[in-house]
């Protein structure tokens, strides 16, 4: 049956992360029906309390791809251990697999029996450089992760520090502070660390197994979707036909970050019963499927807006945040039109190697157009 936009459900996916943090997991939890994160070995870390929202999508279709990139990830990870953890993703290349594909245990098990393994295709090479990149990208999210936990619990002692001298204002704690050394702050460079590999190895990984559902590429930084667009805005230039990117705001909310977390359930349990979070759900989909159709943007801004009121109004009873009103964080979902580029498209032009692989083989057929979301 083809995929068309009107008939097929949606399938929302982490992209190109496969890591979750608290921000983004509270936020994408309520703007999105569901997300699903991509799995290459580890399953990915999902909230507790999100078990029925978010889920994940293995990627590997067999056993025996499994246990090599295990085995090349091991090198990777010692190989860091040596030189430092994020040179041995700088490090990778076709050429480090294949010289490694002789040394590894399989091989030297053959030629003790007399029979050699046979060398891995390209295609096989590009699957496994994709899949050990992501696995160890995936490590050093989760350290970044654990940092700004660590972050988060250092403000609340800041906290905790000023009720104890006595400040309440800004500039008094400021003065009271500094000849201290400057205050710290979670550096989330890490999310964007070789943003390219990240975007072309996902694709990668996603082709392998690809959604029956129309996938919907969701980012939790609009730098992801500008490092999409530069190649494909360079090769749009060539042919002499210059890319139309369109940004339509679908819909802003108040930052459910600080919010205390038994709150925050007991919120979301409120939401869904209240039947304004399904009702956005469906306006956003319809949205999804008609992006330009007036009557639907003006019903998703009546849905959205009655989203945002009842947010904003439980923040203010759980005092989300000290800040004062007019500085509130927001957090807001973005849609992305590129004038009927496809995923393909993308792919194509930021992995053309890989992309001429695996449009080669059965495994690869692309959805009828690309939809992208980012959170901000």
């Amino acid at each position: 049956m083809e995929k068309t936009m009107d008939t097929t459900p949606f399938r929302y996916f982490l992209f190109p992360h496969m890591t979750l943090g608290q921000r983004s997991s509270r936020h994408l939890s309520l703007l999105v029906p569901h997300l699903t994160v991509l799995q290459v070995l580890k399953p990915p870390v999902l909230p507790e309390w999100g078990r029925d929202h978010f889920s994940s999508w293995p990627t590997l279709t067999e056993h025996e791809h499994a246990e090599q990139i295990k085995l090349y990830l091991k090198g990777y990870q010692d190989f860091g251990d040596l030189h430092g953890e994020n040179s041995g993703l700088a490090s990778m290349s076709h050429g480090w697999i294949e010289k490694h594909a002789r040394e590894s245990r399989s091989s030297i098990q053959g030629e003790l029996r007399g029979k050699s393994a046979p060398a891995p295709d390209l295609k096989e090479k590009l699957l496994i450089e994709a899949a050990v990149f992501l696995e160890m990208a995936r490590d050093l999210d989760e350290k970044q992760m654990d940092l700004e936990v660590s972050f988060r619990r250092a403000e609340t002692l800041e906290e905790d520090f000023r009720e104890i001298l006595g400040i309440a204002d800004e500039e008094d704690f400021e003065e009271a502070v500094d000849t201290l050394s400057p205050p710290l702050a979670a550096d989330r460079a890490a999310l964007a660390y070789m943003l390219p590999r990240r975007i072309a190895f996902w694709l990668r990984m996603f082709h392998n197994r690809p959604s029956e559902e129309l996938p919907v590429l969701v980012a939790v930084s609009s730098e992801i979707l500008e490092e999409l667009m530069e190649p494909l805005r360079a090769e749009c230039d060539r042919a002499g036909k210059p890319l139309k990117v369109e940004r339509i705001p679908l819909v802003s909310i108040p930052s459910l970050e600080d919010m205390d977390s038994e709150a925050f359930e007991a919120m979301e349990r409120d939401l869904e019963s209240s039947g304004l979070l399904g009702a956005y759900w469906t306006s956003l989909e319809d949205v999804l499927r008609q992006p330009r159709d007036a009557s639907s943007l003006e019903k998703l801004e009546a849905k959205a807006a009655a989203l945002n009121q009842y947010l904003d109004t439980r923040c203010r009873i759980g005092a989300v945040s000290k800040q004062p009103e007019a500085h509130q964080p927001q957090a807001h979902l973005t849609l992305l039109c590129t004038g009927g580029c496809t995923q393909s498209d993308f792919w194509q032009c930021i992995d053309k190697t890989g992309h001429r692989e695996w449009k080669a083989g059965s495994l690869f057929e692309p959805p009828p157009s690309s939809v992208l979301l980012t959170l901000g």
